[in-house]
């Protein structure tokens, strides 16, 4: 059952041992192997079979003339591998030969890519070298897509005029410019008038010069430290490609749904990193842009919306509600600040790090090594403000851009990107109409609206729009309830991005048990998340993430209500014991705070608390009078509760660590919380209203605890695993070691650090958020010369 295939044995050498050996051959013997090579590739095309690897380890001399080996990889290749050659990533080809069309990632390659192979054997064989040297693939390809090739007459003097001018058409960049069959090339090498692109010597004597482009992109990107300037004058160079290209993720893998853009690219633009998840695991991962492997990035493990440093060499990100870094390479990551609800961070060059720490505030900084953070922005409640997020460094003089959104907009595309100065704190807005800004060195801002990626140029000293903002990408993955937009542009002219347009995630509810297998509800096609079973078990809240998060309430059979109306962001359901009032969070009055309302009859919304604080509610006690909730701050979490009727919050765990996620047992005696005062998150059990009676139930990590409806078993999340507790609550607490109950998609754990899944106390069933028919995106568009296009498209 294995396929294999036979070749001839030759007596002889291969084109490569005998360059080894001689260095150089005769002119007219490297002529007449050329002269052979290109009659047997001309009658391989005419077969329509490209080879895609010629080289002189593939050449060999049998009693004196060449004959091409592994023809048979080449055939097997074209009609196996077919259209899939970028699915499976697959490159063929030696970097020394590669054509420009096979460097930058294109696998429909023909008949071009094999003459210019010829092309630079020959020229190998006149030389002793290749065209292009490098000391890695990376540099060699950067020279073969932006270098320019020396003369092999200019190298050699007995190289005719007529072969060497062969050669450079055969090198050339684009395919188009060179021969259109390998007959053609033969029949150059024989005629002594043939001549290709020779430059006007004279008007370069006599200091004429015009303006080129040179595509910095690739330039920089394989690290040729050729500068970071756009135009350039003297010698004329090769007309470039149009360089862009595709890359699709490794099978299995995609890029995890975020509410921040999951790419980032470095400043100088050789490097990408972007949020994937594979086999149900979500982590940053990293590609040179030069090379073809993905890496995963080692202490990354849940990240979402990565940043570099201004040098490159280390990543910023959120996750698990705090702000971290880690060098490119991996490592441990280190904490430096909490972050309850991540929406953008911006490293700057002065060693701070500017980012949106709690929902319902301004912008924060803090030191890169950590400390406590302070504000940068206030919210203007003049404008009705709700949020400041999405932050970019504008330029060097210590401002910062970023994106604020009023209460009144029902969508980013009416936010406005405001600037601020880290000196002094004055504000000033720079463009209205739009969301998550970058100001470009071409002096144009670069922002998202309508799912399109606009560019406005402007001016450069009163920071405002000058002339109208035009499309310049048509079709921009965006979160609109969040402003996020999947694209990252670097400094030297790089442009990345994932195309689809607004990002609605098709999701659908799912039951889960140990014995029960798993079985889809009717409630399918929208974008869920944090469903939360009536006590009864008849009826789930869920919230439908939008412009606007509002929570509804569905039936089994699909039928839904929507229980939320007023504009904001409506989260974190939790009914009361007898299934007839949900509390919940909203940032309806500007940071999250409690509110409650009925499911049945009028739907009057009460207010529960008014803090400056960041509170969620997690828990209602069994004799519905008491409501847990967690608090969280830039100091940390803590668990408080509030009295339904008339009461205040009263703080039930506020100490140095962080504790989140009470839940209250069914007997109301015990309350089940996480926190981190072993170093991880682990999940404890204390005594109900008293505090006493700590117990650790997790080790080695846990969060989310939930409780079976008699008391007996304890759940817990550890990764994707939901551990089960057998538990004695009476007359002292007990439990047993932690077994593992049942796994769950990686897409059903957490959002934003709240559960994203419930179990039904009657059943011991769970329901998950499982991904729908609508996945996640598997490919990253890479422009490199996005800034010449630019200046193309708005004629400046």
């Amino acid at each position: 059952s294995f396929l294999f295939y036979v070749m001839p044995h030759i007596e002889g050498e291969s084109l490569r041992e005998r360059i080894d050996r001689e260095k150089q051959l005769p002119v007219d013997e490297a002529v007449k192997i050329a002269t052979d090579l290109a009659e047997a590739l001309d009658y391989a095309h005419r077969h329509k079979v490209i080879h895609r690897d010629i080289k002189p380890a593939n050449i060999l001399i049998h009693e004196g003339r060449p004959l091409i080996a592994d023809f048979g990889i080449a055939l097997a290749v074209g009609v196996a591998g077919g259209g899939r050659l970028t699915e499976t990533g697959l490159s063929v080809g030696t970097p020394h030969y590669m054509s420009p069309e096979q460097a930058t990632g294109d696998q429909a390659v023909g008949a071009a890519t094999d003459i210019y192979a010829l092309g630079a054997v020959l020229y190998e064989m006149l030389i002793g070298d290749p065209p292009y040297m490098g000391s890695t693939a990376q540099a060699i390809l950067g020279r073969i897509i932006a270098g320019k090739v020396a003369s092999a007459s200019e190298e050699r003097a007995s190289v005719p005029a007529n072969v060497d001018a062969a050669i450079r058409k055969a090198l050339e960049k684009l395919p188009a410019d060179r021969f259109t069959r390998a007959q053609e090339f033969a029949g150059a090498l024989a005629d002594p008038g043939f001549r290709h692109g020779e430059v006007d010597e004279a008007a370069v004597v006599a200091g004429v010069s015009r303006p080129v482009r040179l595509a910095v992109g690739w330039t920089l990107l394989i690290g040729m430290g050729l500068g970071l300037g756009w135009w350039t004058r003297g010698k004329v160079p090769p007309t470039l490609p149009d360089l862009s290209f595709v890359i699709d993720l490794p099978m299995g893998s995609s890029i995890a749904p975020s509410d921040l853009s999951p790419i980032a690219l470095s400043p100088d633009g050789t490097r990408l990193v972007y949020t994937g998840q594979s086999g149900g695991r979500t982590q940053l991962y990293r590609r040179e842009l030069g090379a073809f492997d993905v890496v995963p990035i080692p202490g990354t493990e849940g990240a979402m919306g990565p940043f570099f440093s201004p040098d490159g060499e280390w990543l910023g990100f959120f996750a698990d509600g705090e702000l971290r870094k880690i060098p490119v390479s991996g490592g441990v990551a280190v904490r430096l600040a909490d972050a309850a609800l991540a929406r953008g961070a911006v490293w700057t060059p002065g060693d701070t790090i500017i980012f949106t720490a709690v929902p319902g505030s301004g912008l924060w900084g803090v030191d890169i090594n950590g400390g406590d953070p302070w504000p940068v922005t206030m919210l203007d409640a003049s404008r009705g403000e709700r949020t400041h997020r999405l932050p970019d460094l504008l330029s060097d003089d210590g401002s910062v851009l970023f994106t604020a959104r009023t209460g009144s907009h029902a969508s980013f595309d009416a936010a406005t990107i405001d600037r601020v100065s880290l000196e002094d704190g004055t504000r000033s807005q720079v463009f209205a109409g739009g969301s998550q800004a970058r100001l470009l060195g071409t002096g144009h801002l670069v922002f998202v609206r309508g799912g399109q990626l606009h560019a406005v140029a402007i001016d450069p000293v009163r920071m405002v729009s000058r002339g109208p903002a035009l499309a310049v990408v048509d079709s921009v993955m965006t979160d609109p309830s969040t402003g996020a937009a999947h694209y990252a542009v670097s400094e030297t002219g790089v442009l990345a991005y994932v195309r689809g347009g607004a990002w609605t995630p098709s999701r659908e509810l799912r039951l889960v048990g140990e014995n029960a297998g798993s079985r889809p509800m009717a409630i399918t096609g929208r974008p869920f998340r944090s469903p939360r079973f009536s006590p009864d078990g008849n009826r789930v809240a869920v919230v439908i993430e939008a412009a606007s998060d509002d929570i509804w309430i569905y039936e089994f059979d699909g039928t839904s209500d929507r229980l939320t109306f007023e504009a904001g962001s409506n989260v974190s359901p939790v009914w009361n014991p007898d299934g007839s009032q949900v509390a919940f969070a909203s940032n309806r009055g500007g940071r999250y705070n409690l509110f409650m309302i009925a499911v049945n009859g009028p739907r009057q919304v009460r207010p529960l608390t008014t803090s400056e604080e960041i509170q969620f509610p997690t828990s209602w006690h069994p004799d519905g009078s008491v409501i847990a909730f967690t608090q969280n701050s830039l100091t940390g979490s803590d668990i408080w509760t509030i009295r339904v009727e008339g009461g205040s919050p009263e703080p039930f765990l506020d100490d140095p660590h962080n504790e989140y996620g009470g839940v209250f047992s069914p007997d109301g005696n015990w309350l089940a919380y996480v926190s981190d005062e072993n170093g991880i998150d682990d999940v404890f059990v204390r005594r109900y209203p008293s505090g006493e009676e700590r117990r650790q139930i997790s080790s080695g990590g846990g969060v989310h605890p939930l409780w079976a409806s008699d008391s007996s078993q304890l759940f817990y999340l550890r990764e994707r695993d939901i551990m089960a507790v057998s538990v004695r609550t009476t007359p002292d607490f007990r439990f047993a070691t932690p077994q593992q109950y049942l796994r769950i998609p990686a897409e059903g754990a957490t959002i934003a650090g709240i559960p994203n899944f419930d179990l039904d106390r009657r059943q011991n069933m769970f329901v998950i958020v499982e991904e729908g028919a609508t996945r996640p995106p598997t490919r990253i568009h890479v422009v490199f010369n996005f800034f010449e296009e630019l200046r193309e498209r708005m004629g400046n």
